[in-house]
């Protein structure tokens, strides 16, 4: 059987990538930050997808990568605001929006396109392979 999980910790080591999270979420704070390195460039990417207590790599490159395809799925900040229940008209949300395009377009840049639009495509087809099978497992 395919260990998904090993060969997406080979995918993450092929491309130079390291993965962390800048801190534990306040109590107030729902969203944390992803810190996506790779040689020189780092992208501090806001995050409010659930994590495990201990995220490792693979965990948090999925993270991010379901907070893009989040992003790209929005038109405007009212449907992204929509889909994490946030008040679109709170000046919080407007920044978290905000940051989270710089990022977007940082992590895209820090990849390649190519490269970030295989990882799209390929966290995709995870996604329908999991829905098919019943539920997504490592």
């Amino acid at each position: 059987m395919l260990d998904f999980k090993a060969e997406r910790e080979k995918a993450i080591e092929a491309l130079g990538l390291a993965l962390s999270l800048n801190a534990l979420p306040e109590p107030k704070n729902e969203f944390v930050e992803i810190m996506i390195t790779r040689g020189e460039k780092r992208v501090a990417m806001p995050c409010r997808v659930p994590l495990s207590e201990k995220p490792g790599t693979v965990e948090l490159l999925g993270a991010a990568i379901f907070s893009c395809q989040l992003y790209e799925e929005s038109d405007d900040i009212l449907e992204w605001s929509e889909i994490f229940q946030l008040n679109p008209g709170d000046g919080e949300t407007l920044d978290e929006f905000s940051a989270f395009g710089v990022a977007y377009r940082d992590f895209q840049a820090l990849l390649g396109r190519d490269v970030f639009e295989t990882l799209m495509e390929a966290f995709a087809i995870y996604q329908a392979a999991g829905k098919a099978a019943g539920s997504i497992r490592e």
